[in-house]
Parts: C-alpha cells; structure tokens; sequence
C-alpha cells in the first residue's frame, strides 16, 4: 500500500533532522571554541563553565540519537527540558560574571605549570 500525498506532507512536516542538524552543529562550535579557550588562552574553566559544557555534550548526544531514531518527538521534549536547564544556567553564571549576583567566582589563568587566582570584576 503507498502512502497518500497527505501521509508524505504530515512526515516532511513533522521531520526534525534539521532542527537536530542545526543544534548540534552549535554544540559543536561551542564546544570547541570552550576548549580552544581552555587550552590556547591557557582559562582554567570554573565549574558552572563545566556546567554548560555538558550540557552541550547532551544536546549533540541528543541531536545525533534523534537524528536517526524514529523517535523525534520524545527527543524534542528531551531537548527542551536540556535547553531550558542550560539557559538556566548560562543566565546564572553571566549574572554571576557581570557582579549582579554576589556569590564568589573565579577563572583562573595558567602561568606556566600554575595558575593564577584572577577574581572576576565588576563592571563600573
């Protein structure tokens, strides 16, 4: 039995291959550019960095399992709910960054073999 024009339609429309396509390729370049930071500008990440890094790690691990599952609406509402607990997190840690939080934070940066204690500074 073939399928109607209506069946075909309903299955484009509901396809998020590239919705999993675009968010993973954004998890991608976050992390990337977080580990470049990390090892060329010599950053010692701090742990809400760490944070969102898994949370990137999550999403692309979602995104290439959706990507190939027949199951993309569950992974949609998964993707969601990492979504929403990774905003939560960049909005704290740059709330944090930027002094509107009072709570200590620090990055620290490597001299050599050590690092170095820089405390982050309120902007004036």
């Amino acid at each position: 039995m073939e399928k109607s024009n209506s069946q075909t339609a309903e299955t484009e429309k509901n396809d998020l291959k590239p919705v999993f396509l675009a968010i993973s390729s954004l998890s991608i370049i976050c992390l990337a550019f977080s580990g470049y930071a990390q090892i060329q500008a010599h950053l010692k990440p701090c742990w809400l960095c760490l944070a969102q890094r898994y949370i990137y790690l999550a999403l692309l691990v979602f995104c290439v399992f959706g990507f190939f599952s027949k199951l993309q609406k569950i992974i949609q509402k998964a993707l969601f709910l990492i979504l929403c607990i990774g905003i939560l997190i960049t909005v704290y840690h740059t709330l944090l960054y930027f002094g509107m939080i009072k709570i200590k934070c620090s990055i620290e940066t490597r001299k050599g073999d050590k690092y170095t204690y820089i405390p982050y500074k309120t902007p004036k």
